[in-house]
Order: structure tokens, then sequence, then C-alpha cells
């Protein structure tokens, strides 16, 4: 009895744990993540009434935190964010753009957020191998951090 039990119970949940689900839930993640980072950064600039740099290595797949506007400038080893992540396996910045220029190349992508609250404009866009990309926008006024599922125009403010 326990035998059937267990094979309708992984009859149900493997088609679940497929590759495919497991990259989307990777990737989604990983932008929830970036944005999560985003507003420890803000909260961070305001707080400590200094400049923090969310950086994003756009070839390489890291991004990372930093003092001021320089991405060599590390934040104190005592702050967990000090540490540079790394977007899952098939997962990419598909593009990056910071006060509305596209960045690309082996230099690190930098956004600024400012003791004020302020932020540079910025959209980041995260893909998986499958095509499927979820889209960070920063706000310049608020320095808030908004994610959706897709490619998401702004409307009214370019970032």
């Amino acid at each position: 009895m326990v035998m059937v039990v267990l094979g309708i119970a992984v009859a149900l949940v493997a088609p679940r744990l497929s590759p495919s689900r497991l990259e989307r839930a990777g990737a989604a993640a990983a932008a929830n993540r970036v944005a999560a980072l985003a507003l420890h950064a803000r909260t961070r600039a305001v707080t400590g009434r200094q400049e923090v740099c969310l950086c994003l290595g756009i070839e390489d797949g890291l991004y990372w935190l930093a003092a001021g506007q320089t991405p060599d400038q590390p934040l104190p080893v005592l702050d967990a964010a000090a540490r540079r992540w790394r977007l899952p396996e098939g997962v990419r910045f598909a593009s990056v753009s910071i006060r509305g220029s596209a960045v690309a190349g082996e230099e690190a992508a930098r956004l600024v957020f400012r003791p004020e609250g302020w932020a540079d404009c910025g959209r980041i866009c995260i893909a998986d191998s499958r095509g499927r990309t979820w889209t960070l926008l920063v706000r310049p006024l608020t320095g808030r951090v908004e994610v959706h599922g897709g490619r998401e125009e702004t409307h009214g403010e370019a970032p």
C-alpha cells in the first residue's frame, strides 16, 4: 500500500520538477535576488549617507555591491552583501541600460544609489536559455525596483 501511495506521489510531482521548470524558477529567483540586492543598496545608501553602487558583470553573470561609484571599492567585510553573487546556470544578463544608455562588454555596469534615496534610472533584463525574460526597472526619483515577467516598457520614465 505504501508503495502505491509513493508511486502516485512521484507520478504527480516528477513532471513539476522538469529542468525547464527548475530553470524558469531559477531565472525568476535570480531576478528577485538582484532586485533585493538593489533594495539593500538603496537602504545602505540612505542609512549610511553614502553612495552605494550595484555592480553587474554582464559577461560573467556576477553582481555585487560596492561603496561609492567604483566597483572595486567593496563594502565593509562585516556586511553580508559584501560578497559577489553569480546568476544560476543557464541564466544571463540579457541587456542592461543605465540612464538611457545600453551597457555592454567586459566592464561592470554600475547602478548608483544616492543618500537622498535617488538612483540612476535603469533597466536590467535577465533571461534564461529558453528566451524567457524578467525585467527589473529602477525608478530614479524613488530608487525603487520593480520586477516584471517578460520585457516591460517604461511609461513616463525612460531608463
